[in-house]
């Protein structure tokens, strides 16, 4: 079984980061902040709502682009989308977190044509 790592949690020193790390950890200390239980899971970012919902975050094709959002509600998914860039991804689970309905969130995914062409 995987281990999640909650935020905030000891990590190396920031000017040993790499870029990546800091966007990734920006999305953590970001949903902390909202008063979100954020994690990281191999690869896996999400955080978790005390109204039951939880958001994930998934890397998907594209060089590091396009990215798959897995959105919950009391332990079920609700929807799996693939969204272009980390920052879309990161805004519509924090959206979904803070309570916004799943249409206005899945205005943003990618078609799957699209996907299909990058992946």
């Amino acid at each position: 079984m995987l281990k999640k790592r909650y935020w905030p949690r000891d990590f190396l020193i920031v000017s040993q980061l790499s870029d990546e790390d800091k966007r990734d950890f920006g999305f953590l200390e970001s949903a902390a902040r909202e008063g979100f239980q954020s994690f990281e899971c191999e690869g896996l970012l999400g955080a978790s709502a005390e109204n039951g919902r939880d958001g994930d975050i998934v890397r998907r094709g594209g060089r590091g682009r396009y990215w798959e959002i897995d959105l919950s509600e009391n332990q079920k998914v609700v929807t799996s989308l693939f969204v272009d860039g980390f920052e879309t991804a990161t805004n519509a689970v924090l959206r979904w977190l803070r309570g916004d309905e799943i249409s206005h969130i899945g205005e943003e995914k990618v078609p799957a044509t699209e996907f299909d062409k990058f992946g």
